[in-house]
């Protein structure tokens, strides 16, 4: 790399270029570190009510995506989560209604959430590898349905 100064051309010196190497290692490393493995999951207690009107939720918003609402089957999913947070289940339903609306990004994250709280719900990493080829992520999709295969 040639820096040029008023009109004399001179390459960097030695510091200047380690100084730049050490900034992308850093980089790399930033970039590594948070985008890793995802973020460990917390149970959160939850009453026999919560539960409950957790699974009323859900069934509400099964038959709202069954009719192919989907924005319906969407609030009612969310307000599934909220009740009970520890579910597996709400969270691939929720990913799915997530990806059904194209909301992609979503859809990982509430797949990422469902295989956090329970890493043997295989229906959560075919999902995502669905949702990952639906982005054109070919490596991340065929890495998720082997995980379900294997799961």
């Amino acid at each position: 790399m040639i820096v040029q100064t008023g009109k004399q051309v001179r390459s960097p010196g030695r510091k200047s270029h380690t100084r730049w190497l050490l900034g992308r290692q850093v980089t790399l490393l930033a970039c590594v570190l948070l985008t890793g493995c995802p973020p460990k999951v917390v149970h959160v207690p939850v009453q026999a009510e919560n539960i409950i009107s957790a699974n009323e939720a859900a069934k509400e918003a099964d038959v709202a995506f069954v009719r192919k609402d989907y924005y319906a089957a969407l609030i009612k999913y969310l307000q599934a989560a909220r009740h009970n947070p520890n579910s597996e289940y709400i969270y691939n339903k929720l990913g799915i209604t997530y990806s059904q609306l194209r909301y992609y990004n979503d859809a990982i994250e509430a797949f990422h959430r469902s295989i956090g709280i329970n890493s043997k719900y295989a229906y959560s990493y075919n999902n995502l590898g669905s949702v990952y080829f639906a982005v054109n992520d070919k490596k991340k999709a065929e890495r998720s349905f082997k995980k379900a295969i294997s799961v």
